[in-house]
């Protein structure tokens, strides 16, 4: 049977380190997240060629939107991650395992 791949929680646990088991995820899942946005945002994109103007306007927000998903995932996600830790870390009395 196929085991699921490894998500940020398991590197987490592997490891200890919120900013090492980030990287090694996004090391494994960038790409992924880069072609699925990309097949996404042009196969709805292409409806900004249709005929119909409520088609062509559906298609380019969802176009827009799905990128902006992949923008906040890749930058705002990560970011919100390590300093939620370092906040677990601090409450908890225990030093920050969050590099920086």
């Amino acid at each position: 049977m196929l085991e699921p791949p490894p998500s940020a929680v398991d590197e987490f646990n592997g490891t200890g380190d919120a900013y090492e088991s980030m990287v090694i995820t996004f090391a494994g899942t960038g790409g992924a997240l880069l072609g699925s946005m990309l097949t996404t945002s042009l196969g709805t994109g292409a409806l900004a060629l249709a005929i119909t103007p409520v088609l062509g306007d559906f298609g380019l927000l969802m176009a827009l939107s799905v990128l902006y998903s992949f923008v906040f995932t890749i930058l705002a996600l990560p970011s919100a991650v390590l300093l939620w830790e370092r906040y677990h870390e601090a409450r908890s009395g225990g030093g920050s395992s969050v590099a920086g």
